[in-house]
């Protein structure tokens, strides 16, 4: 099966309403979403822009691969070599918001182009994950990598199947309804998150009372 993937490219609006409302809802302290506006420097989330690359895994069924790139996953890494902890943690959290936004905006891109809508997102297992290296390079896509451990590089990045029809499944299970992981702060309904859950520190830094060293401009 010829694997090569055609490719789609779209912006995510992102307002600083929005913004602020993935960090209150990530259960930032008050006094410290004014420090986190300054990832905004380091980011234009004005321009922010997915890539999306899809190919035919069987009939009416694709496998699309989808990411943010490396913005998201270099400015995490300099914060946490800067030991500023807590921008790091944001900015995991707005990457995940993002993301979320890319998966809903995806089947109307999807329609555009090829006059179909997907259904259900159905992401890999770790049995599959392990086909990434071999699947990547079939699909020609340069952008995205996997490690050895069969991460995926640029981390924000997913891999998932989905059948496509002709209809719009407006009664498809919304993406986070059929994400397994717990300790996701988007995480609504049958368990609450708790910050011993989270990353990048983020108990530690709730410890020291949100980590003052930091001043407003």
């Amino acid at each position: 099966m010829n694997r090569e993937a055609d490719h789609l490219e779209y912006q995510i609006p992102f307002s600083q309403a929005e913004y602020m409302q993935t960090l209150v809802r990530s259960h930032f302290p008050e006094a410290d979403l004014a420090e986190c506006l300054k990832i905004e420097r380091e980011l234009s989330f004005s321009d922010i822009r997915v890539r999306v690359w899809y190919c035919p895994e069987q009939e009416n069924r694709l496998l699309v691969v989808m990411t943010l790139g490396a913005d998201f996953d270099d400015l995490i890494e300099k914060y946490e070599k800067e030991e500023e902890l807590l921008l790091a943690y944001a900015v995991e959290c707005l990457a995940m918001e993002v993301l979320k936004k890319a998966y809903d905006i995806f089947p109307e891109k999807l329609y555009e182009r090829e006059g179909k809508y997907p259904g259900e997102y159905h992401f890999l297992d770790d049995e599959e994950m392990r086909r990434m290296p071999e699947l990547l390079k079939e699909m020609k896509i340069r952008e995205v990598s996997c490690n050895e451990a069969f991460a995926l590089v640029p981390q924000k990045t997913v891999v998932f199947m989905t059948e496509v029809s002709d209809e719009k499944n407006t009664g498809c299970i919304s993406v986070c309804e059929t994400c397994g992981r717990e300790d996701c702060p988007n995480r609504t309904g049958k368990r609450e998150v708790r910050a011993a859950g989270l990353n990048y520190g983020y108990q530690r830094i709730l410890g020291n009372g949100g980590n003052r060293l930091w001043r407003k401009d």
